[in-house]
């Protein structure tokens, strides 16, 4: 596993582990809209890495923001925001109003663990065709080409059209 990962996972449980079982410490998540002011940090700092050249981001994070430990360390800490949130919310689950707000942090957390397995696990390639081609393989590359080589997809990809509508 990466590293910056088991930094965002190790944040996310600590800063659950915390609240949950200290009754001083869980009014960071229930108070001052902790959870919004994370979701509005997040947000800057994608805007920021979406214009910031990567060969800056390698100079200041060694990778580029979205891989870096600020970043995994934030989604971290807002996973366990909003697991505390949900955790706060399941004894009113039987009124109508908190369902649907349960469902809404439920699924923020669902998105944060997929975006988690997908930082870790996921690959990255280039796919060469031509119209009529049909392949099962790409070639996949990364930053420091260690991992580089032709990987096997699990079913075949055919192109059977192809239209540039603009260019």
């Amino acid at each position: 596993m990466k590293p910056e990962i088991l930094f965002g996972i190790i944040t996310c449980l600590l800063l659950t582990t915390v609240c949950l079982f200290s009754k001083n410490a869980i009014w960071i998540f229930s108070k001052n809209g902790f959870i919004s002011w994370l979701m509005l940090i997040l947000a800057c700092v994608v805007a920021v890495s979406t214009y910031m050249p990567s060969t800056l981001a390698d100079k200041y994070f060694g990778t580029d923001i979205i891989h870096s430990y600020l970043f995994t360390g934030l989604c971290g800490a807002l996973g366990a925001g909003l697991i505390v949130s949900l955790w706060q919310l399941v004894p009113n689950l039987k009124k109508l109003k908190s369902f649907p707000i349960a469902f809404i942090h439920a699924g923020a957390i669902i998105f944060l663990l997929g975006t988690g397995i997908t930082s870790n696990y996921g690959v990255q390639g280039v796919l060469n065709m031509h119209i009529g081609d049909t392949v099962s393989t790409f070639y996949v590359t990364d930053k420091n080409n260690q991992s580089a080589g032709y990987y096997s997809l699990p079913a075949k990809i055919n192109l059977v059209d192809f239209k540039t509508e603009y260019y």
